[in-house]
């Protein structure tokens, strides 16, 4: 989006900025366009710098200076994984930018891209999202280095991550940054993540400690926690388990699997608790992951007015798109919590399922536009066909906390 673009629509300024590692596609297959015209539909004026020059933070001032936030994405995958073969070598081509071209985006772009906003602008709230941020979101192997890094927001000069599926979080973000308040003090969003200074955090156990009847350490009241009535040692400790911290995850594998172990039984949005893990300048906090989108949710949100489209500046095409241009998104999440895949981290593990009438509406759509030849190439969700299989204690437990639901699958076929 240019600056012209923003005077077009009338608009004196935006209320969001989302910057991105890919190419900007106005398709629901690329998160920043369904973030995108969620927050729009949501009543919110809304601009797009995909893809920014990150040498200095002049592109991130091309649209000016939002009313609300930053949303910052690495795009569609890891920016590791876009640029980078497994074999660490640079890759020769790019899917999510025009043509193909590679050198696009920088490695670990949320965290590159978040010091350039906060250079221009310092007093700016910047909320992470996507596939890089929502995996990156605790202490975590990082291949490249072949070594445990930090919470990607331990890394990045940002204020919040909103991981998994983010719709509901980002417009309940937008509605209360609206409303008046502190960015940081928007800290009960379920499916967000955010930071807790260590002398808060200390203060907080030691209170706690003190009310199961044990000597309390810590110091003086600090401020945060005295402002923040949400932070009642009785109730958050009910809330939230912690986790083992970035330096003892980073030096004992058997420690981290045992962390691991936690954070992933915890990755339900029903009986699922938040997660605490101390950081040797932060405290990373996750909430509770945030419950799947309804039928009708989700029937809203895949037919919001995309255009099916690259922006209009590009003179190449993008290859992702030419992928799933003509294919129908029917559902999301998975049930099959394979140890090799990321899919149920993000998108979870309960299905949630458009109605036929939506996709029905869709599918009529697509054969009306004029490059069009007579196939949908895909109708299906991000693994294997799980349309509207609902498990009857979802509603109650959410999602089992084992991994049987496909073994069983495969039994009840053969």
């Amino acid at each position: 989006m240019s600056p012209e673009e923003v005077k077009a629509r009338g608009w004196k300024e935006l209320d969001v900025i989302l910057v991105t590692g890919d190419a900007y596609v106005d398709h629901s297959s690329f998160g920043t366009a369904i973030i995108g015209r969620v927050l729009e539909d949501a009543g919110f004026r809304v601009g797009i710098i995909a893809q920014p020059r990150w040498e200095n933070p002049e592109d991130f001032k091309k649209l000016g200076k939002p009313r609300l936030f930053f949303s910052v994405s690495a795009g569609n995958t890891d920016s590791m994984v876009s640029n980078l073969t497994p074999g660490l070598k640079p890759r020769n081509k790019d899917a999510y930018s025009p043509g193909g071209k590679t050198g696009l985006r920088p490695n670990r772009a949320a965290i590159i891209y978040s010091n350039r906003i906060k250079e221009a602008f310092p007093d700016m709230p910047i909320v992470l999202g996507g596939i890089e941020a929502s995996m990156r979101r605790f202490a975590h192997y990082d291949y490249l280095s072949d070594k445990v890094r930090q919470s990607i927001l331990a890394d990045a000069p940002a204020d919040l991550v909103v991981y998994g599926m983010g719709e509901l979080q980002i417009v309940e973000i937008a509605k209360r940054l609206q409303a008046g308040e502190d960015i940081k003090g928007i800290r009960d969003i379920s499916g967000t993540v955010w930071k807790m200074e260590v002398k808060a955090w200390k203060e907080l156990k030691g209170k706690g400690k003190e009310k199961a009847g044990e000597q309390d350490e810590s110091e003086n009241a600090t401020e945060e926690v005295a402002k923040d009535k949400s932070l009642d040692p009785a109730e958050f400790f009910k809330e939230y388990v912690e986790i083992p911290s970035f330096s003892e995850v980073s030096q004992d594998k058997a420690v981290f699997a045992k962390a691991f172990r936690t954070y992933f039984l915890e990755q339900n949005p029903v009986t699922g608790k938040g997660i605490v893990q101390p950081h040797p300048k932060t405290i990373i906090i996750q909430n509770k992951p945030m419950r799947p989108l309804t039928e009708a949710e989700l029937d809203h949100v895949y037919e919001l007015p995309y255009t099916g489209e690259t922006h209009p500046s590009y003179t190449e095409p993008v290859p992702a798109l030419e992928m799933v241009k003509f294919s129908l998104t029917t559902h999301r999440g998975c049930f099959g919590g394979c140890s090799f895949c990321a899919i149920t981290q993000h998108q979870g593990r309960m299905i949630a399922s458009r109605s036929i009438e939506s996709i029905l509406r869709e599918a009529k759509k697509l054969t009306q536009k004029p490059d069009f030849k007579g196939i949908i190439n895909g109708v299906g969700g991000p693994t294997a066909n799980m349309y509207g299989m609902e498990c009857r204690s979802w509603e109650k437990k959410g999602a089992c906390l084992d991994k049987a639901c496909l073994s069983t699958l495969s039994l009840i076929h053969i």
